[in-house]
């Protein structure tokens, strides 16, 4: 059911296995709000298009269970892998399978079962703990022993990180005993009963053991504030009515006698020394360390002494931490000198879009995972100025290296030096290395694979390359030909667009402002592909027409560069990203004339006073058809994501289907390649709307679908964007 399982369920989602079904508890109320919300194994299998079965129970005593018996039974499952599901089992659900059902637990049995192995093997001080494969019986945890991994448990593990580990340990203990059918038997045969007098019942945790006992000693309070930490956390009261939570320590350095456990020594950059119980055992009394629980707690550097390099993996970290390139980049480069912001731009962009081929070639070099963000940044930023930069290698590595002591990794600097320097040696070889590599997250690969095997090799090349700088025209103020010219005078290279009849690519880089005409409002900044959009419109002068999805206004903009509608309204729910909208247009000088109102509301609820003519709809989708553009989405895009967007454009499809007039059209865009949110939305589309008719796009670019035309992204030309036009007719 939770995170643990899912990992197990996306590494068989890459296995040549027929997944016939995924189990998991009903949805639970969950957050603040108290929301229904799906499991991370529910969202995965639906992401994935797997069937998801939700039973209360299996007991036979009552009918609803014993529905679900047969429902599960007549699966015809060969095996049923089962990690973390939460409900009992009874013995008639683990005989259904052909081979039975194996289990993924965290720990190796028979030490620790029941409930909370992780915890209580970091609360009891073992040094060691892993994955064992099992084959279920009917008992709690006392199946046939198939499969075993060993994970080291380290003084500074918490049960976060260390589920974390286990559960990709888990992930692939599976893989390894489902490698194949000979190989499960084989398994299975040299299966090792458990020896009872080894057993270790692992409790299940209670919010009331979290409070620290500060009579305790220093080490068995550190061991059990990690352990305590995703959940329940440990306390201390601060008053009769509020605690202090602690989410992380370490034994001190300090010592002190004399004084009362619970009394704060010192307080220093390392946190908060306190005192401990150990003097009342007859030892040195030890301070425990209470320390801050930040991902980055080990960056104390001012952001302003650190080097390039240094910003760079700032902000490549901010990244991996969930933060989108676009909330960060200005505050970050701000910090960064003038002369030196076209490089950090490069460098940062750069790694991003080859994040996954560089850690494909570095996980070859490493004899255990870094387990290190910071210096994980530091290798791949280090390996892309040697590999895909003219920046010499010596500078490379030595600013490279400074950056990580910088940073606070100076012992672990040697590792960068040596591996960036066998890379300098080696740089053919491992650009070819780099570019046989797909570069892709392996949920995303798989996808893509589905939906384009025969295109796949050149899809995954192509969205590795830099997208190019394209330029609309605004035909109000000039034409194409005439701004060309413009550009040549000013000796800046150019070429016309072979798509779109207004757009211009640049062939070099440079700050769009100091362009000529920009603030004069000649030209916007727009993708070709996305240019083709008022292409496919019907004529709308004297029209009512609804951008829906609006922000930034290169749509709107680009209608009203080309028709004169009675009124146009850009809608968006993004208050922000709006007023760019108003400020292009008043650049362009496109809200003289026209009527243009611009409004903060909800697609899928918002109502127009009147139905309109026109509706241009640019779906929220997951933008896989910019990775080019955007390649923080490689990091930050997830498999769950595309179910939950493919579930709003539903919902916004259909309400503003609502608001046209008979005989209006609607224009559906996306900025995906992912055939889910494009084409097979419309399948379902048209299957629900007897009123909704295709009409065809005519044209000599992208590849037709059932529905609808599809461009990928291209190298040298445009993105990748989906279009589908439809008519109402009743």
């Amino acid at each position: 059911t939770p995170e643990f399982a899912a990992s197990a369920l996306a590494a068989l989602i890459e296995t040549d296995h027929e997944i016939v079904a995924v189990y998991t508890q009903p949805d639970r109320k969950s957050g603040r709000g108290q929301k229904m919300t799906a499991s991370a194994v529910k969202q995965l299998a639906l992401a994935n298009n797997l069937p998801v079965y939700q039973p209360l129970h299996f007991k036979a005593s009552t009918d609803e269970g014993l529905a679900a018996q047969q429902e599960l039974a007549a699966l015809g499952a060969d095996v049923m892998v089962v990690a973390a599901y939460g409900l009992i089992l009874p013995q008639a659900v683990l005989d259904t399978p052909r081979y039975g059902c194996l289990n993924i637990h965290g720990s190796l049995l028979p030490r620790w079962r029941g409930a909370a192995p992780i915890q209580r093997a970091i609360a009891t001080g073992d040094t060691e703990t892993g994955v064992t494969i099992m084959k279920m019986a009917a008992g709690l945890d006392t199946g046939d022993m198939i499969f075993k991994t060993v994970c080291p448990i380290t003084v500074e593990e918490t049960s976060a990180t260390l589920y974390d580990k286990l559960a990709i340990q888990g992930a692939e203990a599976i893989c390894v005993v489902l490698e194949s059918e000979q190989k499960l038997q084989q398994y299975l045969d040299a299966r090792e009963v458990q020896d009872e007098q080894f057993t270790v019942y692992a409790h299940k945790l209670t919010k009331a053991e979290a409070q620290i006992d500060w009579t305790k000693s220093a080490v068995e309070l550190d061991r059990n504030i990690r352990a305590f930490n995703p959940w329940p956390v440990a306390f201390t009261p601060i008053d009769e009515t509020n605690n202090l939570r602690v989410w992380n320590s370490q034994i001190s350095d300090l010592t002190a006698n004399g004084k009362v456990p619970g009394t704060i020594i010192e307080m220093n950059k390392q946190g908060v020394h306190v005192l401990c119980g150990d003097a009342y055992n007859g030892q040195v009394a030890k301070p425990l360390t209470l320390r801050k629980y930040i991902r980055m707690s080990q960056i104390q550097s001012s952001a302003k002494n650190l080097n390039l390099r240094a910003q760079v993996v700032k902000t490549l970290l901010a990244v991996q931490n969930g933060q989108s390139l676009a909330s960060v980049l200005n505050q970050h480069i701000n910090i960064v000198s003038e002369r030196d912001r076209g490089l950090y731009h490069e460098l940062t962009l750069g790694c991003l879009r080859q994040w996954y081929s560089l850690k494909a070639i570095t996980l070859p070099l490493l004899t255990k995972p870094l387990d290190n963000e910071a210096l994980e940044s530091c290798l791949y930023l280090g390996l892309y100025q040697i590999l895909c930069t003219r920046i010499p290698a010596h500078a490379a590595i030595s600013e490279t290296v400074n950056a990580a002591k910088q940073l606070g990794f100076e012992p672990m600097s040697g590792l960068v030096n040596a591996i960036l320097r066998r890379v300098s040696r080696e740089t053919t070889e491992f650009q070819t290395a780099l570019n046989n590599t797909h570069g892709l997250p392996s949920w995303l690969f798989k996808r893509l694979k589905k939906d384009w095997a025969d295109l796949l090799p050149e899809i995954c090349q192509n969205l590795k390359q830099v997208a190019p700088l394209t330029l609309r025209v605004n035909e109000r103020q000039i034409s194409r030909d005439e701004y060309l010219d413009i550009l040549d005078e000013e000796q800046i290279d150019a070429r016309p667009c072979t798509l779109s009849d207004v757009g211009i690519v640049l062939e070099q880089t440079g700050n769009i402002t100091h362009l000529p005409g920009f603030e004069e409002g000649g030209f916007s900044v727009q993708d070709e592909h996305a240019q083709l959009c008022a292409t496919l419109l019907p004529n709308l002068d004297d029209k009512v027409i609804i951008d829906a999805c609006a922000a930034p206004g290169g749509k709107a903009a680009h209608i009203l560069e080309r028709f004169n509608p009675k009124k146009l309204i850009a809608l968006d729910h993004d208050a922000k990203r709006l007023l760019r909208v108003s400020e292009n247009l008043e650049r362009l000088e496109l809200n003289v004339d026209a009527t243009v109102e611009i409004i903060t509301a909800d697609a899928t609820t918002w109502v127009p006073k009147e139905l309109v003519d026109c509706i241009v709809l640019d779906a929220p989708c997951s933008a896989i058809g910019v990775l080019r553009r955007h390649p923080d989405i490689r990091l930050l895009r997830q498999s769950t994501d595309i179910q939950q967007v493919v579930d709003l454009q539903k919902q916004i499809l259909k309400h503003m289907w609502q608001q046209l007039k008979v005989g209006g059209t609607l224009l559906y865009i996306t900025c995906s390649i992912l055939k889910v949110e494009n084409e097979q939305q419309m399948v379902e589309f048209f299957a629900e709307h007897a009123d909704a008719e295709e009409i065809k796009i005519d044209a000599n670019w992208g590849i037709e679908q059932i529905h609808g035309r599809q461009l990928l992204p291209e190298a040298h030309h445009g993105d990748g964007f989906y279009y589908c036009r439809i008519q109402k007719t009743a």
